[in-house]
């Protein structure tokens, strides 16, 4: 499921409830290009926006995180490893990815 907002210092936002009842937030996406609706259902591989630089951000990015609650003042964030990504050149099993580090696919 989908909602979107803008809150706080992350700008342009998709907030996504999981089956798991976990909550993905995908922030500071580009102006007006959320392409997703409230409560939409979404598969893996359906767009949800670009990427962009809204709210308190200086250059284009996704801000990616996992929480608890769907409030994105007080949540409990997860540590989110990736299988089969491919760090600065190197294909890793399970990996997250860490500041400077260039993740491609």
């Amino acid at each position: 499921m989908a909602a979107t907002a803008s809150d706080r210092g992350f700008g342009n936002v998709v907030l996504m409830k999981t089956s798991n009842d976990e909550y993905l937030v995908f922030a500071h996406l580009m102006k007006n290009s959320i392409v997703v609706k409230e409560s939409q259902k979404i598969n893996q591989g359906d767009p949800l926006a670009q990427c962009g630089n809204s709210g308190n951000s200086t250059e284009p990015h996704l801000h990616f995180q996992m929480q608890n609650i769907p409030d994105m003042v007080s949540p409990t964030g997860a540590f989110i490893y990736f299988s089969n990504i491919k760090i600065d050149g190197q294909l890793m099993e399970e990996h997250m990815p860490l500041k400077g580090q260039k993740v491609s696919n």
